[in-house]
């Protein structure tokens, strides 16, 4: 009974070390696929692997990008920020007998004022951004390309909120991404 225990426990274990998760997508020329969706609270997900694929006699060249959407741009709105400063603050002004009075004078005693100014009117024009491309694959004509981690790169490729692929070529291909 122990060795039945201590076998289904060790080929549990195995099975949830070795094994990895793939899915694969077909991208025809001149479209933008979406290889890998984010739930709201999944977080980033890290793409161990890419398998590039040209399924026709034409070569196949594709970006994979980190986007929610089918956009590869973004655009950030305008918004107003306010500015905040401190300055040294002097009144000088000519009292009803003529003389010269000073705000940071008291009893001939020379003061200094701080003044706190708030500028609520700075406004930041909207831009326009685009989204990152993680990395350019490509496969030769009936062939395939596997693109693993770069030098320097000791786990993968993260994404932080979808795995889109746009075809850049004139080829139909497959991409597999291995997680």
């Amino acid at each position: 009974m122990r060795k039945l225990i201590l076998g289904s426990a060790l080929g549990l274990c195995f099975s949830l070390t070795t094994f990895a998760s793939s899915f694969s997508v077909t991208v025809l020329p001149g479209t933008m696929t979406n290889l890998f969706s984010f739930s709201a609270n999944l977080g980033s997900v890290l793409a161990k692997q890419f398998i590039a694929t040209a399924t026709t006699g034409t070569n196949f060249t594709a970006a994979v990008v980190d986007t929610p959407t089918n956009l590869l741009q973004y655009t950030q709105s305008a918004y107003t920020n306010t500015t905040r400063y401190a300055t040294n603050g002097v009144l000088v002004w000519t009292n009803f007998y003529g003389v010269l009075q000073s705000n940071n004078m008291v009893g001939g005693t020379l003061l200094t004022n701080w003044w706190l100014v708030d500028v609520t009117n700075n406004l930041v024009s909207a831009t326009t951004n685009s989204y990152p491309v993680r990395l350019y694959v490509g496969a030769p004509a009936n062939g395939s390309s596997t693109y693993g981690p770069v030098s320097g790169q000791v786990n993968g490729y993260y994404f932080d909120q979808g795995i889109w692929v746009t075809n850049t070529g004139s080829g139909v291909g497959t991409l597999t991404v291995v997680y």
